[in-house]
């Protein structure tokens, strides 16, 4: 396979841009909310007589913070993330059966509606949230899905690609931070989110010029080349990267009739989908499964059950951030603001620290391309990070639980660590370990349950600002269970 390098950094360079400014910029919901409680949207809730906070209450500009304000915004965010990872399973099944393109013309005309919605958004009619914020949420999702894809064109660093891509993922939510910031420089929120939407065009671009129609799958044949011409037609195979103006990769010999008498080994180095045989005494793997049969396999199941355990952990700390804070600082707004700040910085280092998982799972393997042993090889790369991940989790819940405001820079950084590696490396996993045209299907079902799980944090949060008196210890001490 040979692969105009330059061509191929642009388009691995393209997608990480993408996905770094729209595809979870929603889950820097925490600066978020601080906006939204300065534009007073559900203060109309907040009767201040008790269990409330009110700044400026003469000039009607400060904030005004009660429980109940707090629960609508947790609540936005909760049903937003279960919302869409259900929907998460569909999209899967539409991405595998679609391609690349219908799918992210989709995506883009979500993901415009909410960003377009909140532009327009009023604080006298705040409900305009809950649709608004799962259209951005969902539609940034449609970016992510797709532009995994390009980790297929590497032939080694794959695993590596999809973690940054994932940590690019991750610290998008930085540009709700740069809204943030901007509003308290003067601009306001209507302004931001016009920008965004203006800016979104750059998704738009790649999706007509140089992203297929279909897909980009892994491995790819040998004979596959990348070629520059002033005047290319369009290659409509199902799997070819089809260029629509300048950037083609063909296949060179697909209307070729494969020789019989081929060398086996050169056979499954040109498809990868042979019989089994075995070559130097290693068994070549067979012909992709179907999906019923991926569907039974323990090991999916397993790694979805493990996800949804650490779903649930992170988006229970994004949504209960700003009422968590508030509490640690004693609702001192300025604190609050501060230490949001902050966050949202770290949450940006998350686009730095994706690639150091891809070196665990991309080492060295001994084991010929195509057989059965390398496939097992690769997929034991994940072991440690599973373990490492894991203890991050319980060292995150541990951290929180402890009500010195001074230690959350500290927990703010093992935020950042356990989400990196939680991502990034499970949508690797199913990349390595299940057939590549399954992976939408695989993806959806795994967020989808993710999702389902993840619906726990709003009864938790109602358990915190209930019986608990917004003191969370009990239930950091309970995620790590």
């Amino acid at each position: 396979m040979a692969l105009f390098r330059g061509g191929v950094i642009f388009f691995l360079a393209w997608g990480v841009l993408e996905t770094l400014i729209f595809g979870g910029m929603m889950f820097g919901w925490p600066s978020l909310v601080f906006v939204l409680k300065e534009e007073r949207y559900f203060s109309h809730l907040c009767k201040c007589e008790t269990n409330c906070t009110e700044t400026n209450s003469s000039t009607n500009a400060g904030p005004t913070s009660c429980a109940a304000q707090d629960e609508q915004f947790n609540l936005i965010f909760a049903i937003a993330v279960a919302i869409k990872g259900i929907l998460l399973v569909l999209t899967g099944s539409m991405y595998d059966k679609l391609g690349t393109l219908t799918t992210r013309l989709l995506g883009s005309v979500i993901f415009l509606s909410g960003s377009l919605m909140i532009a327009f958004s009023k604080p006298a009619i705040p409900y305009v949230l809950y649709p608004a914020v799962l259209c951005v949420m969902y539609g940034g999702f449609f970016i992510l899905m797709t532009n995994m894809q390009l980790g297929n064109l590497l032939k080694r660093g794959r695993n590596t690609l999809i973690c940054i891509m994932n940590g690019a993922f991750d610290s998008s939510a930085f540009v709700l931070l740069l809204i943030k910031v901007a509003y308290e420089a003067g601009i306001s929120l209507h302004a931001s989110f016009l920008t965004i939407s203006a800016i979104y065009s750059i998704c738009i671009l790649s999706t007509f010029l140089w992203l297929p129609r279909q897909f980009i799958l892994d491995p790819l044949p040998d004979d596959f080349h990348l070629t520059i011409c002033s005047s290319c037609e369009r290659n409509h195979g199902d799997y070819a990267i089809g260029v629509k103006s300048d950037l083609e990769i063909s296949n060179i010999n697909e209307t070729q009739t494969q020789d019989p008498n081929e060398e086996s080994g050169e056979t499954i180095g040109s498809t990868g989908d042979e019989a089994p045989n075995t070559i130097g005494g290693y068994r070549m793997l067979e012909s992709p499964p179907p999906f019923s049969v991926v569907i039974q396999s323990p090991m999916y199941w397993t790694s979805v059950l493990w996800f949804s355990s650490t779903h649930l952990r992170l988006m229970f700390f994004l949504g209960n951030f700003n009422s968590w804070i508030t509490y640690l600082t004693k609702d001192n707004v300025q604190n609050v603001s501060m230490y949001t700040t902050v966050f949202s910085f770290m949450l940006f280092a998350a686009v730095i620290m994706g690639p150091l998982s891809g070196p665990m799972l991309d080492r060295r393997t001994t084991a010929p391309i195509g057989s059965l042993a390398l496939k097992l090889e690769k997929i034991r790369h994940f072991i440690p990070m599973f373990y490492l991940n894991t203890g991050l989790g319980v060292l995150l819940s541990a951290c929180a639980a402890i009500p010195v405001l001074e230690l959350q820079y500290f927990t703010f950084v093992v935020f950042v660590l356990h989400r990196t590696f939680n991502y990034g490396p499970a949508s690797a996993f199913l990349a390595q370990a299940f057939p590549s045209q399954h992976f939408g299907k695989l993806y959806g079902i795994m967020f989808t349950t993710g999702a389902i799980v993840s619906l726990l944090q709003y009864p938790l949060f109602i358990w915190i600002k209930g019986p608990l008196k917004n003191d969370s210890t009990w239930v950091s001490t309970f995620m790590n269970k």
